[in-house]
């Protein structure tokens, strides 16, 4: 019985509409102008809505968008439930204009949901009130995934599903892997995804003489990459702190895969202890650990 209102973003251009060099300088302009006219259009759409809808509470995703509205949510008396994920409560509080903005909001959000309870100490450090937070990992609709039937079977069929981003670090996928094609040569390796290290992991494969063995489809629509676990024997993904300081809250892919029955590869990084059991449900090694996690 609930109506849940989106706030409507400006239209991206399309894919290959333009060289990239004038898409660039068109999404810039587009940026500009979007700073120009969009404060008081945005202020005034959202001040129309919380009239006529009077709603009760906003939840907000995620963090910056709930320090974004919090000022006048509160002027309209409705109370902020900030819902935080990776980015942020870990990068962006590089940026301290966002940084001091949570700060002044959160001792006066009426709810702060996390994913992880690395999280949970991070907005106390803050300044949020305890009471306020609550710590909801990403569920999984278990009943909408099977069981593979390929985890005892060989050779092994590794999978990783994930953007190419500093955070997801396929290229020690890519390594870890050819150490373990050197003894056991019929073992494969899927990564689905796209990303701005998508064209460097392609050349790393071929550097290492791999490129036959690793699969890289790109990305694929979500009804295609739900039924890749079920064709696998174990799920890859050694996520990292990438050097902007971004982390993982709590990855749903890995979550998904583990919904299929497969052994998890990854690594201790934020809340992922919490998620695999290492040694149980999986095997993590230290980040950047290649090695080790070959």
């Amino acid at each position: 019985g609930m109506s849940v209102d989106v706030l409507p973003s400006r239209r991206e251009l399309p894919q290959g509409s333009f060289p990239q060099r004038i898409r660039s300088a068109v999404e810039k302009m587009l940026r500009r102008r979007d700073r120009f006219r969009g404060r008081s259009g945005e202020r005034a759409w959202w001040s129309e809505r919380l009239q006529s809808d009077a709603p009760r509470v906003a939840l907000c995703q995620f963090g910056d968008l709930a320090v974004h509205l919090w000022p006048l949510l509160r002027q309209h008396g409705v109370p902020t439930v900030a819902h935080f994920h990776g980015y942020d409560i870990s990068s962006a509080l590089s940026d301290r204009k966002y940084r001091n903005r949570l700060q002044r909001a959160l001792p006066h959000f009426a709810g702060n949901v996390v994913v992880a309870e690395y999280q949970r100490q991070r907005l106390l450090e803050l300044g949020a009130k305890a009471s306020t937070i609550r710590v909801i990992p990403c569920g999984v609709p278990i009943d909408e995934f099977e069981p593979s039937g390929y985890v005892e079977q060989q050779p092994c069929r590794f999978l990783s599903v994930g953007r190419f981003v500093d955070k997801k670090r396929h290229d020690l996928t890519i390594r870890a892997f050819a150490e373990c094609h050197r003894a056991h040569p019929n073992a494969r390796l899927t990564i689905i995804g796209d990303g701005p290290n998508f064209a460097a992991c392609r050349r790393l494969a071929h550097s290492l003489g791999i490129a036959d063995r690793v699969q890289f489809p790109g990305a694929r629509p979500i009804h295609e990459v739900r039924r890749e676990p079920n064709q696998a024997s174990a799920f890859v993904l050694p996520c990292v702190t990438s050097p902007a300081g971004d982390k993982e809250g709590w990855p749903v892919a890995i979550a998904e895969a583990a919904a299929c029955g497969l052994a998890i590869i990854s690594t201790t990084h934020a809340s992922i202890p919490t998620q695999i059991a290492h040694n149980q449900a999986g095997l993590l090694s230290p980040e950047h650990d290649w090695p080790q996690m070959a």
